[in-house]
């Protein structure tokens, strides 16, 4: 019987988190899975790697563990196939909660405040996005390398052992590659000696230095962010959003999913507040009679929380998923201490667990819910396509009915390369019905003009897909009633040059198409509509071989009508590229302009006698 209840004692958190988050197991991918998932086809030789894994990416991150090398091999293992994904994240996290379990026992010598730690940071709505979203893993991952760490800080302190402090040095320095918020490990280690084992402070100070090191380098390496919602605001802003955060945490509100407070019921709303009052004064009780491992779960949420309390303009709820673990371990040691205390403050103690699983409970199920729910809708679109691929294995697909929370979900990061598909946009017209996010790419990019769209539908090259359904419907016929309604002279103010369906507007001297994209010689040309307002830009996405670079840097100018737009320099070869030069006001309006590209070198690859430079894929006025 013994046993039974040591392995439910250790099961149950488990269960509970598998009950909570049953629909997030069920995900499919969405948003940035897209990107991870197609990072090993931009692999060309050995040396891509070590870019791949480590160069900084999305808003200068650096994330080899928990986003490139785990999307990496699991594709390559089990491909498109979310289920083996979502049971890795789950598997690591039924770690971290027997991590968290152990850890909250053996720090407060209560078995109560070990159990219940584990629950109350699954309940959290912190952990909804994590166990719900692929591309999250890196706050699961991000907890195991802390908890570890700490683990072995731990049994170091009770055993003297430096085993452990080896283990505890490896766990620390192997979580950089999860996510950026490892720095802190460092504080938390010293904070922790400092309240419990004061002899070994000394000890924590040296763990400083990698963590000031890989400060140092990503200031130096990683490109900082001008504008949008990841600018960093060191101002007294912080307060107010670390106030908000603590908000979040107790269940007065939930950030993007429940309006502040009047979501819930006025009885449970003050439940809340109760809670954080309760809290409060059972650390400064605790303080006050020197029991400073208060202090310490309280500095847990409060360190790993700090790193994005400068973000204020991109407040996330689940920011608060490895902060939560030290208000979840504070909780429990509460309820633990109140239940030794006797009858008078056992009430207390449920009052306050009751007006937490009220609020954060349904919440954390609604965001697993939402992103499971997102996720299929991503999924019937994507395979949808697959479908119609097969059906239509030469017509240039175009989808109609897209909304933005599918575009951005689904369609952002061109999920359909990794079922190698091209020729795949939105239809005419589709940019009116989703939102612009300019920080985060462009719709009219996907958006197929109106007079090549009509041409191609009038010669059967073309179909057109409803994907405002659960399934994609062929609705060619109709829409081309819609769309004889529209301008089919329309400008063209985006260019594919791989699309047979532009070859007309292309100079004769770009080479053939070859895997989606164009290799031009030195100069090559094309013609595209003038701006159509100020502040317009001309983009030029593209790869640049790395051939051109053996004798270093490469000068690409730019021309519209014989003007030059400007030179752009390109540093570096084998990767994709993005340039963008300003218009001139006098071509506002134009109907028509021919834009030249000239590279400022050509290479040769035998036994191909072509003179080649950049590959392009589009050109876009916006």
């Amino acid at each position: 019987m013994k046993r039974l209840a040591r392995a439910a004692y250790w099961i149950a958190p488990p269960l509970f988190c598998l009950a909570v988050y049953w629909l997030g197991l069920k995900a499919w991918f969405q948003q940035d899975d897209f990107a991870w998932l197609g990072l090993r086809y931009d692999v060309e030789k050995w040396s891509d790697w070590f870019r791949i894994l480590f160069a900084p990416m999305a808003q200068g991150t650096i994330r080899p563990w928990s986003e490139r090398l785990f999307f990496i091999v699991f594709e390559a293992i089990f491909g498109v196939e979310a289920l083996p994904f979502r049971i890795w994240v789950f598997l690591t996290q039924t770690v971290n909660l027997t991590l968290l379990s152990w850890i909250v026992w053996r720090v407060t010598k209560s078995r109560l405040a070990g159990f219940l730690a584990p629950v109350l940071w699954t309940a959290s709505s912190a952990l909804g996005r994590p166990m719900s979203w692929t591309s999250a893993y890196n706050q699961i991952l991000c907890a195991f390398f802390l908890l570890a760490s700490f683990q072995f800080l731990l049994r170091w302190i009770e055993t003297g052992d430096e085993r452990w402090w080896r283990w505890q040095w490896a766990a620390f320095l192997m979580g950089f590659g999860a996510l950026e918020l490892n720095v802190v490990y460092p504080a938390l280690a010293a904070l922790y000696t400092l309240a419990c084992a004061r002899e070994r402070f000394r000890r924590t100070l040296p763990l400083f230095l990698p963590s000031a090191l890989f400060v140092l380098v990503h200031r130096l390496w990683a490109p900082k962010v001008a504008s949008g919602p990841y600018v960093m605001h060191f101002d007294a802003s912080i307060f107010g959003t670390f106030l908000r955060y603590c908000h979040i945490a107790l269940g007065a509100e939930h950030a993007g999913i429940i309006p502040p407070q009047t979501g819930w019921p006025p009885a449970v709303a003050a439940g809340v507040w109760i809670l954080g009052a309760a809290l409060a004064g059972f650390t400064l009780w605790q303080l006050a009679r020197r029991q400073w491992l208060a202090g310490f779960f309280a500095g847990w949420f409060i360190l790993t929380l700090g790193p994005v309390l400068a973000l204020r303009d991109h407040i996330s709820e689940y920011y608060l998923a490895v902060p939560m673990i030290g208000l979840a371990s504070l909780g429990a040691w509460a309820a633990a201490c109140a239940w030794r205390s006797g009858w008078v403050w056992r009430p207390v103690a449920a009052v306050c667990l009751m007006a937490y699983f009220a609020t954060a409970l349904p919440a954390a199920r609604m965001v697993s819910h939402m992103h499971f729910e997102r996720s299929r809708a991503v999924r019937n679109l994507v395979l949808g396509v697959v479908r119609a691929r097969q059906l239509h294995p030469r017509e240039v697909i175009l989808l109609a009915g897209v909304e933005t929370d599918l575009f951005w979900s689904a369609m952002i990061d061109n999920p359909f390369r990794l079922f190698k598909l091209k020729d795949v946009y939105l239809a005419p017209g589709s940019e009116d019905r989703i939102r612009a996010f300019p920080e985060l790419g462009s719709v009219t990019d996907w958006v197929f003009p109106t007079k090549q769209a009509w041409s191609l539908l009038g010669d059967y090259r073309a179909v057109v897909y409803d994907a405002s359904g659960v399934r994609l419907r062929n609705v060619t016929t109709n829409y081309m009633r819609i769309l004889g309604a529209l301008d089919t002279h329309s400008r063209v103010y985006w260019i594919d040059v791989a699309n047979p369906a532009f070859e007309r507007l292309l100079g004769r001297t770009w080479w053939a198409v070859e895997g989606g994209s164009r290799f031009m010689p030195k100069r090559a040309t094309l013609r595209l509509a003038g701006p159509r307002s100020a502040g317009q830009k001309l983009y030029l996405n593209g790869w640049a071989p790395e051939k051109l670079f053996a004798e270093g840097p490469l000068k690409v100018f730019v021309s519209a009508n014989g003007r030059p737009l400007g030179v752009a320099t390109l540093v570096r070869g084998g990767q994709i590229f993005e340039l963008a030069f300003d218009l001139p006001a006098e071509l506002i309006g134009a109907e028509s302009m021919e834009v030249a590209v000239e590279s400022q070198r050509t290479f040769r690859a035998p036994p191909d006698v072509r003179d080649l430079s950049l590959r392009f894929g589009s050109f876009t006025v916006r």
